[in-house]
C-alpha cells in the first residue's frame, strides 16, 4: 500500500513499548530488531468493499476494474483484471501510488457502489481508531477513544472530470414500461441493465417475450444478448431453438452462459445433449470449464466420456481438476475406467489420487476390486493406491470383503518402489486379506527386516480377523520393542472392536515408551465404552494423571455423559480452584527476571506444537498466532497463560465429534464443506476428516485448548522465562 497518513499517536506508543521490550531482550542488538513498526506494513490488513465498477461514465480503461478500500491506510485501491485461463489476474491500476488516499487518518473507506448516475460512491466509518482490542496493550487502551466518531460518517461521490456521459441520478425506471426495461439489457451502464433485469423478473410480463427472443437472436452486443436469456428464462420461456442458437453463438461468454441454461435439457433433449458433448474442443478454456461442471448433469456413459476427454491434457491444472471431480460425482470408478481406456497419461498423480478418493468414500467392493485391478496399468500407481487408501480411511472402511484383492495387493507388495508398497499397505489395512495378514503377521515379528517395512506390516494386520491377529500384537507388545513399533502394534489393536481390547493395552503400561504410551490413551480416548476404562485405571493409578494431555483431559471433563464427566472432573480438577485467584497468586512473580533463551526452549517444548508463528503459516495451527504477541504487557500474557480460557478466539473453538461406530475425535475446525468436517487436532497425526453423514454428535467446548495447569508445568521461573521470550518477540 501507498498511504499519505501517517502512523496514529497510540501506533507510535505501542511501536515505542515494543521496542523497550526488545532492547530489554536483547542487549547486544539494542535498536536493531523492531525497524519499521511505526509505519504501516505495506500491505493490505483491512481490505473492504471490493467492487468492480461495471459503470459507463468512467474512462474506459476504467471499466470493469476493482475498486477496493483499506480502513487501515486510509486509501482506496484499484486493481485491473484480466483473464488468466479459467480464472483472473490482477495487478495495480497506479504505480507507486493508490487511486485515492487521504491525508485524514479518520478516514474509513468500507464499501462501495456504481450509483445510477454512473459515479462511484464511497461509504467512509470515519472513526478515530481502528483495530482489533487484543492488539492494543492495556496501558494503551486506557487512553484511547474507542466510541470517537461513532456519530459520524460520510458518502463520497467519485466522478471524472470529464465523464464519458451524464445521467440522471434518478432516472425513475420503476415507471418505466416493460418494453423500455427490455432495451435497457442493451445499456453500457451496469446499474441500468442490472436493475431493469431485476424489475423484469420481478413484473413477470411475458408480453415482452418475443422483444426479448430478438434480441437475444440478433442484437450486436453479447452483454444485451446474454441478458435477454437469462430475462427468458426467468419467464420459464426458454426452449431448445434459443439455447441452440446460444451453444452455437461466436461469443465465447454467450456459449458459457448457454451451457448453464442448456442443464435442465441435459439428457432430455437429444439436440441440446448432442450440441453440449461436441464442445469438448471448445477453443475458450471458460467454456470448456463450464462445460466439465455442466456434464454433472448428464447421467450417461457420453458425459464421462466427454469429461475424460477433458481432463486428459488439464489434469494439471487445478481448477479443471475440481470442476472434473465435482461432476463424477457417484461414478469415479466408471470414470477412471474410461481414463484407463483412452490410455491416458494421469499426469503427476493429484487427478489420479482425487479420483481413486472418490472410489475410496463410495466403497463399493465390486469398484474397488476394478480399481485395483485398474492401477496395475497406470503409469503412477502410487498416486492411485494412496487416494484409495485415503478415501476408505474419511469412510471409516475396515476389514471391507473385495474380489481379487489378495492378488492385486500382492502384487503391489511386490513391486521395486517403496513408496508403492508403502501405499498399497494401506489400502490393505482397510480390506480383509487374510493371505496378506498370513504375510504381515511373519513380517511384523521379523526383527531381520527394515524398521518400515515391518511398520507398515504391523498396521496391514487391521485386515485381518482379531482372533488370528490379537496374539502377533501381544507378542509385539510384550517383547519390549522400540517405541515405534510398539505404537504401531497399539494402532492395529486399537482399530479393532472387541470390549477385551482396553484392558489388553493397558497390560503392558508400565513398559511403553512415550510414543506407545501416547497411542495407548488416544485409543483409549478415541472410543466411547473405551473410556470408563480409561477412567479406572487413572483413579486406581495405573495410569499416571500426567500422561492425559491437557487438551484430553477438558474433552473428559466436558462429556456429554454426566457420570464420565463427573468422573474426570474428580480426577483433574480441584473443586476448589480458581484461575482468577492462581492469576492473583503468580502476579508477584512478574517481578522475577527471565531468560530468553531459557524461555525459548521451553515455549518450542510446551507451546510452539499449537502456537507456531506467522512464518510458518503453511504447517497447519491449532492455537492463536502469536507472531505479534509481543504487543502484550507481562500482566496480560500472565492471564492468558494461567487462565487461558478468560478469552477464546471463536476460530479456536474446541470440538468434540463422536460418530455413529462410537470413534470419538477431537480439535479445531481447519475446514468444512456441506458433506465433511476436518478437524485439527493438537497431535503431531495432523488433521481428520469426518464424513458427516457419519457424525452423530458436535459439541464445541467452553475450555481453551490450553486449559487450566501449565503454570505448574512451568514453574515460576519458567513461567517468568516465557514471558520474557514471548515480550522479546517470535
Amino acid at each position: 500500500m501507498f498511504p499519505l497518513t501517517k502512523p496514529q499517536t497510540w501506533r507510535v506508543e505501542r511501536s515505542r513499548v515494543r521496542q523497550e521490550r526488545y532492547d530489554e531482550q536483547h542487549q547486544d542488538n539494542k535498536g536493531g530488531g523492531q525497524k519499521g513498526l511505526l509505519a504501516p506494513s505495506g500491505y493490505f490488513t483491512a481490505a473492504t468493499g471490493g467492487t468492480i465498477y461495471g459503470g459507463d461514465v468512467f474512462p474506459k480503461e476504467y471499466w470493469g476494474n476493482v475498486f477496493t478500500g483499506d480502513v487501515s491506510g486510509n486509501l482506496v485501491h484499484r486493481d485491473v483484471l484480466e483473464r488468466d485461463g479459467v480464472n483472473f489476474i490482477a495487478h495495480r491500476g497506479e504505480q507507486g501510488r493508490e487511486f485515492l488516499a487521504s491525508t485524514d487518518m479518520w478516514f474509513r473507506p468500507t464499501n462501495f457502489v456504481e450509483g445510477p448516475d454512473g459515479n462511484l460512491y464511497v461509504t467512509d466509518m470515519y472513526r478515530e481508531t481502528i483495530e482489533q482490542p487484543e492488539s492494543i496493550p492495556e496501558e494503551i487502551k486506557k487512553n484511547i477513544d474507542f466510541w470517537s466518531g461513532v456519530d459520524k460518517g460520510r458518502i463520497y461521490r467519485i466522478s471524472p472530470v470529464h465523464p464519458l456521459r451524464r445521467r440522471d441520478l434518478k432516472p425513475k425506471l420503476g415507471t418505466a414500461s416493460s418494453a423500455e426495461l427490455v432495451e435497457l439489457l442493451a445499456s453500457t451502464s451496469g446499474w441500468h441493465r442490472g436493475t431493469a433485469h431485476r424489475l423484469l423478473m420481478e413484473r413477470q410480463d411475458r408480453s415482452v417475450i418475443p422483444q426479448l427472443r430478438q434480441m437475444a437472436m440478433e442484437n450486436a452486443d453479447p452483454l444485451a444478448r446474454v441478458n435477454a436469456l437469462w430475462v427468458l428464462e426467468s419467464l420459464s420461456a426458454l426452449d431448445d431453438p434459443l439455447v441452440l442458437h446460444a451453444l452455437h453463438d461466436p461469443h465465447p461468454g454467450m456459449r458459457e452462459h448457454a451451457l448453464r441454461m442448456a442443464e435442465p435439457s441435459l439428457g432430455k433433449s437429444a439436440a441440446i445433449t448432442t450440441a453440449a458433448l461436441g464442445m469438448t474442443g471448445d477453443p475458450e478454456p471458460r467454456v470448456v470449464f463450464q462445460l466439465a461442471l455442466s456434464l454433472g448433469e448428464l447421467q450417461d456413459s457420453r458425459a464421462l466420456n466427454a469429461l475424460a476427454e477433458i481432463a486428459g491434457p488439464r489434469q494439471q491444472e487445478r481448477w479443471f481438476r475440481l470442476a472434473v471431480l465435482s461432476s463424477v460425482s457417484n461414478h469415479a470408478a466408471e470414470m477412471f475406467e474410461a481414463m484407463a481406456a483412452r490410455r491416458q497419461d494421469f499426469g503427476g498423480g493429484e487427478f489420479l489420487n482425487q479420483l481413486a478418493s472418490l472410489i475410496g468414500i463410495k466403497h463399493d467392493s465390486s469398484e474397488v476390486a476394478r480399481s485395483l485391478a485398474g492401477l496395475a496399468h497406470v503409469k503412477n500407481p502410487e498416486a492411485g493406491l494412496a487416494g484409495l487408501a485415503r478415501g476408505l480411511r474419511v469412510a471409516e472402511v475396515s476389514e471391507l470383503r473385495v474380489p481379487g484383492a489378495d492378488t492385486a495387493i500382492g502384487s503391489y507388495l511386490r513391486n521395486g518402489s517403496e513408496a508403492v508398497q508403502t501405499a498399497a499397505w494401506e489400502v490393505a489395512r482397510r480390506l480383509e486379506l487374510n493371505a496378506l495378514v498370513d504375510r504381515a503377521a511373519r513380517d511384523a515379528v521379523s526383527e531381520k527386516l527394515p524398521m518400515k517395512t515391518r511398520l507398515t506390516a504391523i498396521l496391514a494386520l487391521r485386515g485381518g480377523r482379531y482372533g488370528a491377529v490379537e496374539p502377533v500384537l501381544r507378542r509385539i507388545l510384550s517383547s519390549h520393542q522400540e517405541s515405534a513399533i510398539q505404537a504401531a502394534a497399539i494402532q492395529s489393536l486399537a482399530a479393532f472392536d472387541d470390549p477385551k481390547i482396553g484392558t489388553t493395552l493397558l497390560a503392558d503400561w508400565k513398559s511403553y515408551g512415550p510414543e506407545a504410551r501416547t497411542q495407548v490413551v488416544a485409543a483409549l480416548l478415541n472410543q466411547r465404552d473405551r473410556i470408563p476404562v480409561l477412567l479406572s485405571a487413572l483413579e486406581k493409578g495405573q495410569i499416571e494423571t500426567a500422561s492425559i494431555a491437557i487438551a484430553a483431559r477438558a474433552r473428559l471433563m466436558e462429556d456429554s455423559d454426566s457420570p464420565i464427566a463427573s468422573r474426570a472432573k474428580a480426577i483433574f480438577q480441584n473443586q476448589n480452584s480458581d484461575r482468577a485467584r492462581v492469576v492473583a497468586e503468580y502476579h508477584d512473580d512478574l517481578k522475577i527476571k527471565g531468560d530468553t533463551t531459557r524461555g525459548k526452549k521451553l515455549f518450542e517444548d510446551n507451546c510452539a506444537k499449537c502456537h507456531m508463528p506467522r512464518r510458518d503459516r503453511d504447517r497447519g495451527r491449532v492455537g492463536p498466532d502469536l507472531s505479534s504477541v509481543n504487543s502484550k504487557t507481562k500482566e496480560e500474557l500472565l492471564t492468558s497463560i494461567v487462565n487461558p480460557s478468560y478469552a477464546i478466539e471463536p476460530r479456536f473453538t474446541y470440538y468434540m465429534v463422536t460418530t455413529k461406530d462410537g470413534r470419538m475425535y477431537d480439535g479445531v475446525i481447519s475446514n468444512e464443506t456441506p458433506g465433511m468436517i476436518t478437524l485439527r487436532g493438537g497431535s503431531d497425526e495432523g488433521e481428520e476428516t469426518i464424513l458427516r453423514a457419519n457424525i452423530t454428535e458436535m459439541r464445541a467446548s467452553s475450555l481453551s485448548l490450553m486449559p487450566d495447569g501449565l503454570e505448574t508445568a512451568l514453574g515460576r521461573q519458567g513461567l517468568a522465562d516465557v514471558i520474557a521470550y514471548l515480550q522479546g518477540g517470535l
